[in-house]
């Protein structure tokens, strides 16, 4: 399935005596969260008055494509400087 693009309004939850939500249905398809999965509840904005969830496991892909990146550009950043010290 994979991530929705774009921002997709999947309906609402309301909050239960135990401070549990029901994630709706199209919105577990579309991020393909299965019973048992664990998600990340992340507060968003400019006053961190807002939450995201994120199903964990997109999240940790997500870092290692981002670390992967960083390492890239990191051994970019060393070649240039070292190529500096030679000239």
């Amino acid at each position: 399935m994979g991530i929705t693009q774009g921002p997709k309004f999947f309906g609402s939850a309301t909050v239960g005596p135990k401070g549990q939500i029901v994630i709706p249905g199209d919105a577990r398809k579309a991020l393909n969260i299965q019973t048992g999965d664990k998600v990340l509840i992340i507060s968003i904005g400019s006053k961190g008055n807002m939450l995201t969830l994120c199903p964990a496991s997109q999240v940790e892909d997500m870092l290692g494509h981002l670390n992967d990146h960083v390492n890239t550009l990191r051994q970019a950043v060393d070649a240039d400087k070292e190529q500096e010290k030679s000239k």
